[in-house]
């Protein structure tokens, strides 16, 4: 009985040996591996240099950072807009009326032939009493600065008998009966042989929104005509097939105004 109990007490104090020992080693490896975690690395930072405009920054491999503003994108120039050249104005007293009274009785000869119609004539001296006519109504329009046929109640038939050629300029025609001042192929009215236009010399203008500029007397002669085809009543007065000769009358105004007047005959 006293062996056994004896062997009991041996047992019981290798047990609590055991014990004692493995928590003495699991106390050492873990105070061990504790110690490893928590021993720290030293970082040493590197010496920011002179040139460097950032800030020295500690990292594990031990290297500084510099950051430098990128440079700003330069703004585009603006390209000024180019400022138109006025044209230079040339003196109403420099364009010749005559001059143009006769490039326009060419103009018109030459939108006669593109119709296969016989050419106008303006030297005869009939023509030359319908050329003073028209002068003179060009005038009238200068003065009430207005191209009309009929100015102060005078119509152009009114003139045509004043000038004593409603008789004279008359024609018969094989299918559309007597042509006079007051009734043509087209129309009756009291302005049947008769075209005004009014444009500018010198200086420029507007026509529908489009600057124009007349330097001389062919660019003048040739606004006069343009205008009377851009009208129908003007455009069939003016090609007429039995009419025999026009008078060109030619006004400028000391504005640069210029009125032109057409009377068939």
């Amino acid at each position: 009985m006293a062996n056994r109990v004896a062997v009991l007490v041996v047992g019981g104090l290798v047990v609590v040996g055991l014990v004692v020992v493995g928590g003495v080693v699991a106390l050492v490896l873990g105070g061990m591996s504790a110690g490893g975690a928590g021993t720290p690395t030293a970082v040493t930072p590197t010496p920011l240099s002179p040139d460097d405009g950032g800030s020295a920054t500690g990292t594990a491999t031990g290297t500084a950072h510099g950051t430098v503003a990128p440079a700003p994108t330069p703004a585009p120039t603006a390209t000024p807009t180019p400022t138109p050249t006025a044209r230079p104005t040339v003196a109403p007293a420099a364009f010749d009326a005559e001059r143009i009274e006769v490039l326009v009785f060419e103009l018109v000869n030459e939108r006669r032939a593109e119709e296969g119609l016989d050419p106008l004539e303006m030297n005869r001296s009939l023509a030359s009493e319908v050329r003073e006519m028209a002068r003179n109504h060009s005038e009238t329009m200068a003065e009430a600065d207005a191209p009309r046929h009929t100015i102060h109640g005078v119509s152009s038939t009114d003139r045509y008998e004043e000038n004593e050629l409603y008789y004279t300029c008359r024609w018969e025609t094989d299918n559309e009966g007597l042509m006079r001042a007051d009734v043509n192929s087209f129309e009756s009215n009291q302005s049947a042989f008769e075209a005004v236009a009014k444009t500018v010399a010198g200086r420029e203008y507007e026509v529908d929104g489009e600057t124009r500029f007349n330097a001389d007397e062919r660019d003048v002669a040739e606004a006069i005509v343009e205008e009377w085809w851009n009208d129908l009543r003007h455009n069939k007065r003016l090609l007429l097939p039995n009419a025999r000769m026009v008078g060109v009358g030619v006004e400028v105004t000391e504005d640069g105004d210029v009125f032109a007047t057409a009377n068939l005959c």
